[in-house]
């Protein structure tokens, strides 16, 4: 189902089953690494609305989440990059440098599940809030810069469901009133997505 390439080295497929949905590599010589390549073989495809997330293992050391493949994503890179500089990923996970907590052997699990089930399963509440405020700060940041006083001529104004009066009574008073475009959303969204299948990763270091 998956393969595994350490950068100068052979491909590597002998992957060890250590329960129902996960899968581990061992990699040797953990100090000489700096990119690692997880890839999907093609033989065994997810089922619809599942994937796979990959992470990391020092000896005596926690779980650290790389990223995710999915047939959409079929491989991902990972950079490993020692000599006193920070990994992205252990830049995220403990801020520490990687020549730091590099063993002599290092793990790479597979957990295939479902977004949903995934991400529940493997974050603790610490990095569920981080991320959730890393996505509203991102999201406040971009819609924001679109905010207007001045509704554009032709525009609809939306309001909630038993909000507070009318469009036309909101327009009628809308003094220190500011107004967002519906597109800042909607192109917040595409974006974030675009960017997610390319680095899961990418609003954590934003």
């Amino acid at each position: 189902m998956f393969g595994c390439i350490v950068a100068g080295r052979l491909v590597q497929t002998n992957l060890q089953q250590v329960d129902v949905n996960k899968f581990t590599f061992q990699l040797d010589d953990a100090e000489a690494i700096n990119h690692i390549v997880v890839f999907l073989l093609g033989t065994m495809p997810f089922q619809q609305g599942s994937a796979a997330t990959v992470h990391l293992l020092w000896p005596n050391k926690t779980w650290q989440l790389l990223g995710m493949l999915s047939n959409e994503k079929a491989s991902a890179i990972f950079r490993l990059k020692a000599n006193g500089s920070k990994s992205t990923t252990a830049q995220h996970s403990t801020g520490a440098t990687v020549s730091d907590i590099i063993p002599s052997n290092a793990l790479v699990p597979l957990s295939s599940a479902s977004t949903t089930t995934t991400t529940a399963a493997t974050a603790s509440p610490d990095s569920v809030a981080a991320i959730a405020q890393k996505v509203m700060s991102h999201l406040y940041n971009h819609v924001t810069s679109f905010a207007t006083a001045v509704v554009p001529q032709g525009s609809t104004v939306l309001v909630p469901t038993g909000g507070p009066g009318s469009a036309m009574g909101v327009l009628a008073n809308q003094a220190d009133m500011s107004f967002l475009p519906v597109r800042a959303f909607n192109d917040w969204f595409q974006n974030v997505v675009r960017k997610a299948k390319a680095d899961p990763m990418f609003l954590m270091r934003e």
